[in-house]
């Protein structure tokens, strides 16, 4: 199929076609990690409850752990829906979102708690839990909602979820240097399912992904959203392009596997390693299967 209509002319945009091999084979990849060296700002190690979802997605009814790192009282948890809000945000520190819970009371946490989540009949989307203290810390945990089954919509929005911890500089080995690549050019593998830094937000979300999920909620815009694993979860690219017409990615993916290559699943508490971009990986498979494959010049917009 051709690339027949265009998401956001402000994103990388993937149209299926018919043979896809981007998913398809078995092996392992290549680890290319991308040093920077960058340490983290005293913004990032702000106080807060430190918790998050062990899983990237979770699909409608089904329930969700919440993990507590460290030591709080008097702990209340609140499920938010980012995107239909209509508040601005305007801190690297906060997320803003439509409440779909109410507030629960949950007690404390002497540095490790797991705390089950029921996931509603909501639609896909991204949420958040906010967890308040009784000391007035407050922490965030974002996850998706995936929906029930690929091809639900025949658009899908894939978050980058593994590109969120791949940025995530938490030193949790405490030898003074964040456990990312982009803080250390050893380090060749990250621990999913950490914390983030910022109070729970991912590194550089209000600039890169709130206004595309703004744009989305806006604009009425009715499609699955995907974590980067749900993505590679498909027996192959075959399911996918029978599934959706047009995959889009608001942000290209840091960490990704290369053509004829299968991914490994992993879930919390798995390593996963950098890999060839995907902007290259859709320029080898061009050349192999009918994809269209869009890029605006246009940097993202501002809330």
């Amino acid at each position: 199929m051709p690339l027949r209509y265009l998401i956001y002319p402000a994103f990388a945009v993937l149209a299926l076609g018919s043979a896809l091999s981007l998913l398809d084979g078995s092996g392992s990849t290549r680890v290319e990690p991308t040093p920077e060296g960058r340490a983290p700002t005293r913004a990032e190690l702000a106080p807060a409850v430190e918790a998050a979802f062990a899983l990237e997605s979770y699909a409608p009814r089904e329930t969700a752990k919440l993990i507590i790192s460290n030591r709080a009282r008097g702990i209340r948890v609140q499920i938010f829906r980012s995107g239909p809000e209509s508040i601005v945000t305007r801190s690297n520190l906060t997320m803003n979102g439509v409440p779909v819970t109410g507030t629960r009371s949950i007690g404390s946490s002497n540095g490790h708690r797991v705390v089950r989540v029921q996931v509603g009949a909501w639609p896909s989307g991204l949420y958040f839990a906010r967890l308040r203290a009784a000391d007035g810390r407050v922490g965030f945990a974002p996850f998706v909602v995936r929906p029930r089954w690929l091809g639900e919509r025949r658009v899908a929005v894939v978050l980058p979820t593994l590109t969120w911890q791949a940025y995530n500089l938490r030193d949790e080995d405490d030898d003074g240097i964040g456990d990312s690549w982009y803080a250390d050019w050893k380090v060749k593998a990250v621990r999913l399912g950490r914390p983030y830094l910022s109070r729970g937000v991912p590194y550089n979300f209000r600039r890169y992904d709130l206004p595309f999920l703004h744009w989305l909620a806006r604009t009425g815009k009715d499609v699955d959203v995907l974590s980067q694993s749900d993505l590679e979860s498909a027996r192959s690219a075959h399911v996918l392009a029978s599934a959706y017409d047009l995959i889009v990615f608001p942000r290209a993916p840091r960490i990704r596997h290369a053509p004829g290559v299968r991914p490994r699943r992993g879930l919390s508490g798995s390593r996963r390693e950098p890999d060839v971009p995907l902007r290259e990986q859709l320029l080898l498979a061009r050349r192999q299967a009918d994809i269209a494959f869009v890029r605006s010049a246009v940097g993202p917009p501002t809330t």
